[in-house]
């Protein structure tokens, strides 16, 4: 059986479209192995587009510098310094990672080997379009190799909490500096796609979000035609929006909500975001613009509390209201004193850090007059109906099939 082939314009076979065609997109997507990457990365691999995908490898790659600090000082016996932490508590919350923490020892393997986190993506291109790539936010050579062979490069990396190792101002302003300034003097990059929040502004009360901010003007700064996309709370099944307010609610007698809840938020379905970036890439006239990705309302937090406890079928949960100018201080100690001993700080829900409770006391919305989904040609999709929310009936006691689908029009 013959197939007819198409030529493009490079003189590309084009094939008739799919992933078996050639977009002659090379995308370089940082961050893809994220929850949003995901998606970023299929809506690419499925119009032929071929796309490389850093990732953080494991320990001792070669020719890659270590993502992970060094060990600090130890005492005589091999015991790490840092003063604060008793002994014996010190002893349980670093079980594993002891013998790493000694000066003279070598770094263990990670529980997970990181080659894992991306072999999902593998199969959302055709073979051989997608290709992995170890890399280190902290290696300059790294990151310009990864770009240099791409004509689009995106940027997905963000930290939404700090720990001993990694700090805002490393992942969010520094790291967008860096890649910024290595599209910029790769002479085959076209596009810079920089995602940032809607949190992100000079004057937020936190500092991840001024973070964010600082990094996007980084950005802008190295590479002037970089497209800035902010965007809303992802919701989606594997979101960490509606599944951490369910898994609160679950695991929580009453959910503490930073003053009530009445900070808003205009979260958005992750597959009209992703679309959204697509069509960013498809249009020339989006270079240097910036875009806020954004649902078609927007809801307080307690607004949300009260939908999910609806959507599980919990008619007798309750939110516990907590005021910010008390709970944040107390967060912001104890956070001090496991990233100043070098505590595993992963247990901390990024809600109920300092920089969370900060954050509670502004909303996160849509700027009046900014562009966004609409005008890419994206219709969003309400949040609070269909597939966006169908995945937090999972949680219901007694199974998914509990009760009926049943939506609060006040919310």
């Amino acid at each position: 059986m013959s197939t007819s082939v198409a030529i493009d314009q490079n003189g590309l076979a084009a094939g008739k479209g799919g992933r078996s065609s050639v977009s002659g997109v090379v995308a370089t997507v940082f961050g893809a192995t994220g929850f949003f990457g995901r998606y970023v990365v299929n809506n690419l691999g499925r119009i032929g587009s071929q796309v490389i995908v850093p990732y953080r490898c494991q320990v001792s790659c070669p020719g890659v510098l270590d993502d992970r600090a060094g060990p600090p000082p130890a005492r005589p016996g091999g015991r790490p310094a840092g003063p604060g932490a008793p002994p014996r508590l010190r002893r349980v919350l670093t079980q594993p990672y002891r013998a790493a923490r000694a000066a003279d020892a070598p770094r263990p393997p990670r529980s997970r080997p990181q080659e894992n986190e991306m072999m999902h993506l593998k199969v959302m291109g055709d073979l051989g379009q997608i290709v992995p790539l170890k890399y280190s936010i902290r290696d300059e050579g790294a990151v310009r190799a990864a770009v240099e062979q791409s004509n689009v490069v995106i940027n997905l990396v963000g930290a939404d909490k700090e720990t001993w190792n990694w700090r805002y101002k490393e992942v969010n302003v520094d790291f967008a500096a860096r890649l910024a300034r290595a599209c910029a003097d790769a002479p085959s990059v076209e596009r810079l796609v920089h995602v940032s929040t809607l949190a992100a502004a000079a004057d937020a009360p936190s500092r991840r979000s001024r973070s964010r901010f600082d990094g996007e003007q980084a950005a802008r700064e190295a590479f002037p035609a970089a497209t800035i996309v902010r965007l809303g709370d992802l919701v989606g099944p594997e979101d960490r929006f509606f599944n951490r307010m369910a898994a609160l609610v679950k695991s929580m007698p009453r959910v503490l909500l930073p003053d009530g809840g009445l900070n808003m938020v205009q979260p958005v379905w992750v597959n009209d975001a992703a679309r959204g970036m697509q069509r960013i890439l498809e249009r020339e006239d989006t270079a240097g613009k910036t875009f806020e990705f954004a649902g078609p309302r927007a809801y307080s937090m307690r607004e949300v509390h009260d939908l999910v406890v609806d959507m599980m079928r919990e008619p007798r949960h309750e939110a516990l209201p907590v005021p910010v100018e008390i709970a944040a201080p107390i967060i912001g100690a104890v956070e001090s004193a496991f990233h100043s001993n070098k505590l595993p700080s992963y247990m901390f829900n990024p809600w109920f850090t300092q920089d969370g409770m900060l954050d509670a006391t502004a909303d996160a919305t849509r700027t009046p007059g900014s562009l966004g989904l609409e005008d890419l040609g994206v219709l969003p999709r309400l949040v609070t109906e269909g597939r966006p929310i169908e995945h937090v009936r999972f949680y219901r006691t007694g199974g998914y099939h509990m009760g009926e689908t049943r939506m609060n029009d006040g919310v």
